[in-house]
């Protein structure tokens, strides 16, 4: 690593190393775990001796289950029983009891749900560091009126540099010199570049287009925008402390009783049974310690969840761990960010204005402002071209191609020059727009881009651009609308474009012109009213309302950051990909709660048996062999109910 990585590695201080030595732990103690598990759950023990089938379980229990034989230790120790005390007991009581496949099955699953946490919390670190290691290493400072060459980390506030088109900004400040159209999707998530000019900010991490620009230096390194949303992001990601799971809830409660009934059954059987019979007594005590043995209370969550996420898998949906659908669940309000996620992110051409008198169709409009903007690579050049494209229109070459920054271009064609861009642009070349002025207006007022178009000082009339609604993403409204959700809309984008497009999808609730820290607030004040609240987005600025958000959901052609933010990813664009997740997540949260049922109201049968309640008037009972099968059985039960979610 070079001195200038270290450097911006250490002033971001994401620390990726220990999330990726947690990751490797658990990984190497499911390599451990895997191959011995297989081979006591295929192996019928009538095949090999009980030392067999210890030697093979001990690593399993001991090497890689340690962490949870731990955590029982711990909360035994500070008198906190929860889910670490129920995998530890349930774990023991089945390895001395004998049932090794048992053991090393639900260390196993609980294993691999700890490693993908893990790798949730590494891929966060990553691409939260992956944020500064991308930024400009060299920069060009002004010394008097010379420039030079230096490394990014000597700048200091109050230095003067120059960004030439197509580099990336690397400090938060204002232009003093020049003008260009400058791509702050990374901050704003909004596609179309904002033309920027003397007296304007600018901030590290976007993109200058087209011109180049002079920059008063006044926020470096860690005191940058960019590098707030980092911290807020790192914030927003630690403050999602875990929901405590049903499972612990019960644990809480049932552990004790456990360990109550089985000393109450010794007691009784030892004080009432001819001479004292201990033997007898344990038999009855270590029965209900294996009848109670909570396995399949341990294996309830995870294997439901291996099932949904394998389910989600298939089609698309990636669900980062059992938390994630107790959230879900308890969902009352979606926020939709707009561009990328319910519209396609990229504008296109909507209509073609026509002067009252039209000299040509409005076919010839878009030829030759294609043929104009086929020489830039700015997106409202590219929508123009592919329209073109789309009517098969042939492009001609022209000449004396000219870019102006943040207003248009010119160029000529057979001996006429051919102007596009912005009626400011238009009138500083002495053509009028007067014919077109208050329609183009009208579209303006509506959130949408105006494109003006001229040929020899003639005005030929003006494209309109929008940024195109995805195709199903009226119907996806109305899904999350029919499962009792709120749906909101929230974007970075002006006013006018975000009402025109909830309007146009049936939202009525809209936040419009939010920067990052904005959507972080309206997340918070959502929550404050006691409300679950999902939110979906894909970009950078995203990140930190994903991560504040109760359930954060990501399109996985987003940012990596919006990805590692969020609890739920989304393989497919399609919007119905949202109410496919939710549904998925709702359902797979039912059967956990399902197995949790399962187990508990098996426990409350089985345990009353095991003590010996009906053996004296019945003569029922169980030894501790049978109370090892029947517990096997319940942890059965519970798999096959989980395996339902794999049909869908």
């Amino acid at each position: 690593m070079s001195h200038e990585q270290s450097h911006c590695a250490h002033c971001v201080d994401v620390r990726p190393q220990a999330h990726e030595k947690d990751f490797r732990q658990w990984v190497w103690r499911l390599v451990l775990a895997v191959p011995l598990t297989l081979l006591l759950m295929f192996l019928p023990q009538d095949y090999y001796p009980p030392s067999f089938g210890a030697l093979l379980c001990a690593p399993v229990y001991l090497v890689s289950g340690y962490p949870f034989l731990k955590g029982m230790v711990l909360s035994l120790w500070r008198r906190h029983l929860d889910m670490n005390t129920l995998i530890g007991l349930g774990a023991s009581a089945a390895f001395f009891s004998k049932y090794f496949d048992t053991t090393a099955m639900l260390m196993t699953f609980l294993m691999l749900g700890r490693m993908l946490e893990a790798k949730t919390k590494r891929a966060a670190s990553r691409s939260l560091q992956s944020l500064f290691e991308e930024m400009p290493r060299i920069v060009h400072r002004f010394v008097g009126e010379n420039l030079e060459d230096v490394a990014a980390r000597e700048l200091k506030e109050g230095d003067f540099i120059l960004v030439r088109p197509g580099e990336e900004i690397p400090v938060d400040g204002n232009i003093v010199e020049g003008m260009s159209a400058v791509n702050e999707s990374l901050l704003t998530g909004e596609a179309l570049p904002t033309l920027r000019r003397f007296g304007d900010k600018v901030y590290a991490g976007t993109q200058n287009i087209d011109g180049s620009i002079k920059v008063h230096v006044e926020k470096i390194e860690e005191k940058t925008f960019l590098a707030q949303i980092r911290k807020r992001t790192e914030e927003a990601l630690a403050a999602k402390a875990p929901v405590e799971k049903l499972a612990d809830k019960i644990s809480a409660v049932f552990v004790p009783i456990v360990l109550i009934v089985g000393v109450a059954a010794f007691l009784f059987w030892y004080q009432t049974s001819p001479q004292h019979d201990f033997e007898r007594a344990m038999r009855f005590a270590i029965a209900v310690v294996i009848i109670a043995c909570p396995c399949a209370l341990g294996l309830a969550t995870p294997t439901a969840v291996m099932a949904g996420v394998g389910r989600g898998a298939t089609t698309g949906i990636l669900i980062k761990g059992g938390e994630v659908l107790e959230k879900v669940a308890h969902l009352h309000t979606l926020v939709l960010d707009k561009t990328g996620t319910i519209t396609e992110g990229r504008p296109r051409v909507k209509e073609v204005l026509l002067p009252e008198s039209p000299i040509v169709e409005a076919g010839e409009v878009v030829r030759l402002a294609a043929m104009v903007e086929n020489y830039s690579e700015h997106l409202l050049a590219r929508a123009m071209v592919e329209e073109a494209r789309k009517r098969k229109l042939e492009l001609k070459p022209v000449t004396q191609f000219k870019a102006y920054p943040g207003l248009g271009a010119k160029a000529v064609w057979e001996g006429k020059e051919i102007l596009i861009g912005s009626a400011h642009f238009l009138a500083d070349n002495d053509i009028p727009c007067a014919g077109l002025a208050e329609h183009a207006q009208e579209k303006r007022e509506r959130g949408f881009t105006v494109i003006f178009v001229a040929l020899d000082r003639n005005l030929l009339g003006a494209l309109v651009l929008e940024d195109e609604i995805k195709a199903r993403a009226q119907e996806a409204v109305q899904k999350l609308k029919g499962m009792g959700l709120a749906v909101w809309m929230i974007t970075g984008d002006q006013k006018a474009t975000a009402e025109e497009v909830a309007e146009d999808l049936g939202i009525s609730k809209v936040m419009s012109s939010m920067k990052p820290s904005e959507k972080v607030e309206a997340i918070a004040a959502l929550k404050k009213e006691g409300v679950g609240v999902a939110m979906v987005g894909d970009g950078i600025n995203d990140a930190m309302a994903l991560a504040a958000a109760d359930v954060g959901i990501a399109y996985a052609s987003g940012s990596d950051l919006a990805k590692a933010a969020s609890d739920i990813t989304l393989l497919r664009t399609d919007p119905i990909a949202i109410v496919d997740a939710i549904e998925l997540a709702k359902k797979t949260y039912r059967t956990i709660r399902q197995n949790l049922w399962l187990s508990f109201m098996y426990n409350v049968i089985a345990i009353p048996i095991a003590a010996g309640i009906f053996y004296p008037t019945f003569g029922l009972k169980l030894s501790p062999e049978i109370a090892a099968i029947a517990m096997s059985l319940s942890s059965v039960s519970v798999v096959l109910n989980s395996l339902r979610l794999r049909g869908g």
